[in-house]
């Protein structure tokens, strides 16, 4: 069993560090989806396949049957504890456009928490939108406004329920006047670089069912 986890934490060491160079070298990451343990399937096999060629693996004591296991072992990991966490509790996603900037730049990874839904005014939320061809993308947005307020743009200025709000995240022009009225169940939110930013201004309210979570930290390695 010794000699099996020492293969799991061979191949998964190596499948990170090839991962993390690719991202390093390439400016830009493998789909969120593809945990180390990808590459560490392909490993087990090469690894089993080659073998009785890797001299320094047999002066290790290993044997082909050790590396069946560790990948055995691998797969079982990633279906009982890192995919349920995934799914579940914390995603990672990589961020595209420049709405959110400079808060949020190209490429940035960003981890985003399910389990929480209580959402507050100036929560970086993630939800997924589908456009008229009918693909669906996920957005990155400063939620403004709450379940069951008036949304009012006015001059430039925000309002809600009557009251002047400034979030002082939020650059830019907004781009005409817009009133809302929110019902249960459903936000308002902008992209902090309001110039550049395709928001609720216009898609309309963010429907709670299709918020994925909210941001609760970035990784810095993966800033460029």
């Amino acid at each position: 069993f010794k000699k099996a986890l020492y293969v799991v934490l061979f191949a998964n060491i190596i499948g990170s560090v090839i991962i993390i160079v690719y991202a390093l070298i390439k400016k830009e990451l493998i789909s969120e989806s593809l945990l180390p343990f990808g590459i560490s399937f392909i490993l087990y096999g090469v690894m089993i396949y080659w073998f009785y060629r890797l001299p320094f693996l047999r002066t290790l004591g290993f044997t082909a049957s050790y590396v069946m296991i560790g990948g055995i072992a691998t797969v079982a990991l990633y279906a009982t504890l890192i995919l349920p966490i995934r799914l579940v509790v914390i995603q990672p996603f990589s961020v595209t456009g420049a709405g959110m900037e400079p808060t949020y730049q190209q490429g940035d990874y960003l981890l985003v928490q399910k389990i929480n839904r209580s959402f507050r005014r100036g929560d970086v939320l993630v939800y997924w939108y589908r456009g008229e061809s009918g693909e669906k993308k996920f957005l990155f947005k400063r939620l403004i406004g709450l379940p069951g307020e008036h949304l009012s743009i006015k001059q430039e200025n925000l309002y809600i329920n009557g009251v002047r709000m400034v979030i002082p995240e939020l650059t830019g022009s907004w781009k005409g006047d817009q009133e809302v009225d929110l019902k249960n169940g459903e936000y308002f939110a902008v992209g902090d670089n309001l110039g550049a930013s395709f928001d609720s201004r216009f898609t309309g309210p963010i429907q709670e069912l299709a918020i994925v979570g909210s941001i609760i930290a970035e990784t810095p390695l993966f800033r460029y």
